[in-house]
């Protein structure tokens, strides 16, 4: 008798060739790069195998991938990673620009990091800078691109931000103006390109800001 012709029984009734048995149970590679992207434990290990390290909330695939999806989208996903605490990894996602600095060590957490990314993605204008793309997992063709944004050649990258429409109703940006002092970058940039924008209303909380900016610039003079 051959392999091939060794029978499985299912059902007491029903006979599978046994070389067609395994078929149905091949393993496919999925990638879940929201999942991959908010959590980081022994099981990721796995999950992903190898390829485990180039995961988590630490990684630059991950903070980028998540950076545009919450610039896009503020879901669930989006509020369980802003609340990630650790202050032990640096930016990885930010954008590679003069305008925005990195953080000094242990004053800005994951969490922090994805509201800044995701509003400097949400806000800000890239069109002296290069957005190059690259697949979040190279072990899946399904995989999701994700967007580094950089220098162009020699030029570099300058962002322009700007106050969006109906601003106290912005979830991103008020997540922003809860902790000002952790994104100063980010609002002096819209303070520059929008402070003599008469269609910000005065009572708004961006505002408010702005008078601080402009106050604290007139003394500098």
């Amino acid at each position: 008798m051959n392999r091939e012709d060794i029978c499985y029984l299912n059902d007491r009734s029903n006979y599978v060739p046994l070389k067609n048995f395994g078929t149905a149970l091949a393993p496919v590679l999925r990638t879940d790069p929201i999942a991959y992207s908010i959590y980081k434990d022994i099981d990721s290990l796995f999950d992903e195998g190898s390829m485990a390290r180039s995961f988590g909330p630490a990684s630059k695939s991950s903070q980028c991938y998540m950076a545009e999806h919450c610039s896009k989208n503020w879901d669930g996903a989006c509020e369980l990673l802003s609340r990630n605490n650790d202050t032990t990894k640096p930016n990885l996602g930010l954008v590679n620009s003069p305008s925005f600095q990195q953080n000094a060590p242990g004053t800005m957490s994951i969490g922090d990091y994805l509201v800044l990314n995701s509003a400097t993605r949400r806000f800000c204008n890239f069109d002296t800078c290069s957005i190059t793309e690259e697949i979040y997992n190279p072990n899946d063709p399904t995989s999701p691109m994700i967007k580094k944004i950089g220098a162009n050649g020699a030029r570099p990258c300058m962002p322009v931000c700007k106050v969006p429409e109906n601003p106290d109703n912005d979830i991103l940006l008020n997540k922003v103006l809860n902790q000002p002092q952790k994104y100063l970058d980010l609002l002096i940039n819209m303070y520059y390109h929008c402070r003599n924008d008469k269609t910000i209303q005065p009572d708004t909380r961006i505002a408010q800001i702005f008078k601080l900016f402009e106050a604290y610039f007139a003394r500098q003079k």
